[in-house]
Order: structure tokens, then sequence, then C-alpha cells
């Protein structure tokens, strides 16, 4: 379940398709209350495990459910949009091979839509 303390303009999925910036930040908070990691873990540039899986799920939402190019994703989260298409396809790797994955994705996709 979402964390009460989410800012109340992120519930409204309307306002943040509109407003991308809106939408990223409503999805990294729903993934890092899901995961247990903090909000700003997700945007560092650390490459442990944990935060590099919660970071590919951030993409490939943006992308597949909301249409967002990787450009404007890889400016969002500081990166280069030749990483934000290998965490997609990361994503995608992990999502068929790893059990606990697929169920944490189920479980935010579920608090997202």
């Amino acid at each position: 379940m979402v964390s009460p303390y989410v800012y109340a303009g992120l519930r409204d999925i309307d306002f943040a398709t509109r407003h991308p910036r809106f939408l990223f930040k409503r999805i990294c908070t729903v993934i890092s209350v899901v995961l247990g990691i903090s909000l700003s873990d997700v945007l560092s540039p650390s490459r442990k495990r944990p935060l590099a899986m919660a970071r590919q799920m951030v993409s490939f939402f943006l992308t597949t459910e909301y249409n967002v190019g990787c450009v404007a994703i890889g400016k969002m989260m500081n990166r280069d949009h030749s990483t934000i298409l290998h965490q997609i396809k990361c994503h995608k790797q992990d999502f068929e091979n790893i059990k606990l994955y697929r169920e944490k994705y189920m479980e935010i996709k579920n608090n997202l839509l």
C-alpha cells in the first residue's frame, strides 16, 4: 500500500500524465515505498542491485505505460538515454527470470494503475 505521506497531487493521474516530472515523482515514490528503499537512493548513482532494479522499474513504467521518451527519462534521472534503454532491456530479462522481481513489479503495477 502506498504511504499516506505521499504528496496528494501525485495521486491525481490525469494531472501527472500531463506533467512528466510529477509522474516520475509518483512512480519513484510508489516504487521506493513498496521496495522499502528511500527515494534519494532510487535516484542516487549507486550501482547496488536493489537500487538498479528499482531504476529499471521506473524506466519501464514510464516508457511502456505512459509513453515517455528515453531522452526525457534520462534527463529526469540524470542519465544518458542509452542507459535507459539498457535498463528496459534488463527489466525484461529480470521479469522473465526472477520470481521475486516479478512479484514486486506486479505489486507496484497494482498500486500505480
